[in-house]
């Protein structure tokens, strides 16, 4: 069975509006909300809509300035960070950024995407892309993945902090 599904019209998007605004337990204006649902949209992009109008409407001018802060520019690089942890493991940079699975390269790899996003800035693309073209979702995974096991692996837990020091310089 095939459907077509139009866009909602602007009575649709209103309500799309305050349904979501119910949900997040939210009031706005009524001119903020019918703003909002006046322009066609999908389903999809009225509620990316709503999603920024509850962003901005909570945060101040002065309070976005100071949650954004200046980037961090001094720190270690994400090249530093992947020297450190091939030394450590005592392998090469390039096995690093490889296509290998093997475990005496996954773990490691680990190490690299949990220092990178701690001591940079880098996005998960950027960390992904910068050790072998992985997937972002290939990060965020080995960052949670680490920060679970670190606890409960001492030997583990002595190589991340090694690796850390001398990704900042301090051995």
């Amino acid at each position: 069975m095939q459907v077509r599904l139009e866009p909602p019209d602007e009575p649709g998007r209103r309500s799309l509006l305050q349904l979501a605004a119910l949900r997040d337990r939210r009031t706005l204006p009524f001119d903020a909300l019918a703003a909002a649902a006046s322009t066609p949209a999908n389903v999809r992009d009225v509620l990316a809509r709503w999603d920024r109008l509850r962003d901005l409407a909570t945060i101040s001018v002065a309070a976005a300035a100071a949650a954004s802060g200046p980037l961090k520019t001094s720190g270690p690089t994400l090249d530093s960070i992947l020297e450190a942890v091939a030394r450590q493991f005592g392998l090469r940079t390039a096995e690093l950024t490889g296509r290998g699975r093997a475990r005496r390269l996954t773990a490691p790899r680990h190490v690299c995407f949990f220092l990178a996003k701690q001591l940079t800035a880098h996005s998960l693309q950027e960390i992904a892309k910068h050790f072998g073209g992985k997937n972002h979702a290939t990060v965020l995974y080995a960052c949670k993945k680490l920060a679970q096991g670190l606890p409960n692996d001492a030997e583990l837990r002595k190589r991340v902090e090694a690796s850390r020091a001398r990704a900042e310089g301090r051995s």
